[in-house]
């Protein structure tokens, strides 16, 4: 059994799992996640469309993400080439809510090293 940890990243926030779950493997993690994932979007489909679950290991390293699109029963009629084109779009928005989380935390470390430095510069 291996440990894997759970990221739920919503629009522009993310939320971390910190206690994890121990799995078989990735794939049971994953398919865990997809259980997860289509609870909490029952019935607000649109609204948790962009969402993502990312499956993490036990030193907390990336393993893969499950697209809440890719799941989501409601597009399940629509035709292949425009489910991909979906997914894309999510896919994209999901690397720029990372950026965009990123760059909330450099300015949050910037502002706390400025704070630092601003104490020890006061005479």
């Amino acid at each position: 059994m291996a440990l894997y940890y759970f990221v739920l990243k919503g629009h522009w926030d993310s939320y971390p799992d910190t206690e994890g779950a121990e799995f078989e493997n990735e794939s049971a993690a994953r398919k865990q996640a997809c259980a997860v994932a289509l609870e909490l979007m029952r019935n607000r489909e649109l609204d948790t469309r962009f969402w993502r679950i990312e499956i993490r290991d036990e030193y907390l390293e990336y393993c893969s993400e499950v697209l809440f699109s890719t799941i989501d029963p409601t597009i399940g009629h629509l035709r292949p080439d425009i489910r991909e084109s979906i997914d894309h779009v999510v896919h994209e928005r999901a690397q720029l809510a990372d950026a965009i989380l990123a760059v909330r935390d450099t300015i949050g470390e910037v502002r706390n090293t400025m704070a630092i430095a601003g104490r020890l510069l006061k005479p």
